[in-house]
């Protein structure tokens, strides 16, 4: 089997003997290097549980610190064992060396007792020594507590004004997200009282156009009445005068009997002329009907229901005066024979006063109705452009306070970026600091282990070469017992 020396050994072994090399294990015993010292630790050991960035780097940090040392133990190892082999190859034969023994006198007895003495005041020196460096470490370990409470404490006392500063924060975000709510709400609610005044004035002014629409209508009525009661006044008088006629020349008709055939011929062509002449009336009316419809379009179902109750009224006087044109007519037929002529002329006089009188009737009447119709299309243009009026104000308004909202948002948001920022400056130069200061106490903390670790070493060490001593001292007695 193969000797595992340090110069062969297996760094990853989990199971000992590590060595088995006996220069390599004097080599250890003389450093004070316990050979599983020597063994590589992988660096997943060392990130097992680690989860943060920090606590990561710290593992790596004390990963190569060790690393390190474990390479330097090695060359140590290996540099004692040199020495080891150098040693053996001067030694001596054991044969030679004891018959040289046997011709060394006493006082080489007493110089290792001198020896042994001086060794053993310097280790007691030496254990003074530790003793005193375990003082100074525990001191130094006492100043690094404070300093680690002192620390501890300002980092305390620096989170506690963060979180401080954090809750001043909070309150005037919240103070600030309370003013801009009562802001908006006092703008909602001036909005609101400006519509519901607007509408109060609409409302208003409606009221005001109607009442003004009323007292128009009934203008118009009394003035339709004025006009019946004129035209009855005047069918009136004109009946009257007619039936005076009638009787004056009741006592002629028998002398106009045989003209009698000629006039109704006459009167049914007049009849047919005048038929003519009201059907190409109508025609007339109708289309200014039609036209009085198509500008009806724009207006309102009121409005119009108002126009078209007026045609009819119209209509109705119309139809009415013709009833008594006719009426009128047929009297004339019934009067006496003799005033024939001159109740055609006054007849004749009459119609054509009737026809000018309902023609220029007609013509008022048409005129008022154009005038109405134009009226109303004024009003509805009015009422239209009032309304974009009132929604482009309203547009205004609503832009205006988008733009009120929009930069109140846009300078919260900068507040906010710019708070952001300063925290995470803070946040990044404490991480930093926190992160500067853990890989310090961490540095100090190897250095500390590896000072105690030599303390170890050098206490192996004395144990090593005190045992060496008492066998040299051991084989010295021995020889001298053979000696005498």
């Amino acid at each position: 089997m193969d000797l595992l020396s340090i110069e062969n050994f297996d760094p990853d072994s989990t199971e000992p003997p590590y060595l088995t090399s006996p220069r390599s294990l004097e080599a250890c015993r003389r450093t004070g290097i316990d050979p599983a010292e020597l063994l590589r630790r992988p660096r997943e050991i060392y990130l097992r549980g680690k989860v943060t960035q920090l606590e990561r780097d710290v593992a790596k940090q004390t990963f190569l610190h060790d690393e390190q040392r474990r390479l330097e133990k090695i060359q140590t190892v290996k540099d004692a064992r040199l020495e080891v082999m150098e040693e053996r190859k001067n030694r001596p034969a054991a044969g030679s060396a004891q018959l040289k023994a046997t011709e060394q006198d006493s006082s080489v007895l007493e110089r290792e007792k001198l020896e042994l003495a001086r060794l053993s005041r310097k280790q007691e020196l030496e254990i003074l020594q530790m003793v005193e460096f375990e003082k100074k470490q525990a001191s130094v370990r006492m100043r690094n507590q404070a300093k680690d409470q002192q620390l501890r404490q300002k980092e305390l006392s620096r989170l506690r004004d963060l979180l401080k500063k954090q809750k001043e924060l909070e309150i005037l975000k919240q103070k600030d997200a309370e003013r801009r709510n009562r802001i908006q709400r006092d703008e909602e609610n001036r909005v609101k009282r400006l519509e519901i005044e607007e509408i109060e004035r609409s409302r208003k002014r409606q009221h005001e156009e109607e009442a003004k629409e009323r007292e128009k209508m009934r203008e118009n009525q009394a003035r339709d009445k004025s006009r019946a009661l004129k035209a009855a006044e005047l069918r009136q008088n004109t009946e009257k005068i007619l039936l005076e006629q009638q009787k004056r020349f009741e006592e002629r008709r028998k002398l106009m009997a045989t003209r009698e055939t000629n006039r109704v011929k006459m009167m049914a062509e007049a009849r047919k002329r005048r038929t003519a002449e009201i059907e190409q009336a109508k025609g007339v009316k109708q289309r200014k009907l039609a036209t009085a419809q198509m500008n009806l379009a724009v207006l309102s179902e009121e409005q119009r229901k108002r126009f078209e109750e007026k045609q009819r009224e119209s209509e109705i006087k119309r139809k009415v005066m013709e009833a008594a044109r006719e009426q009128r007519v047929e009297a004339l037929k019934r009067a006496g024979v003799e005033k024939q002529k001159k109740i055609q002329t006054v007849a004749r006089e009459n119609k054509q006063k009737d026809e000018t009188r309902y023609r220029i009737y007609e013509e008022n009447v048409s005129k008022a109705e154009l005038l109405q119709v134009q009226l109303e299309h004024q009003k509805s243009l009015s009422l239209r452009q009032k309304l974009l009026r009132e929604q482009e104000k309203a547009l205004h308004i609503q832009q205006v306070r988008d733009r009120m909202q929009a930069i109140e948002t846009d300078r919260i948001g900068k507040i906010v970026k710019l708070q952001s920022e300063k925290e995470m400056a803070i946040s990044k130069a404490r991480e930093g600091q926190v992160y500067r200061e853990t890989l310090k106490r961490n540095e100090k903390e190897l250095r500390r282990r590896d000072k105690l670790e030599a303390v170890h070493r050098m206490g192996r060490v004395q144990e090593y070469e005190k045992l060496q001593v008492l066998k040299k001292m051991n084989r010295d007695a021995q020889r001298t017992k053979e000696i005498q």
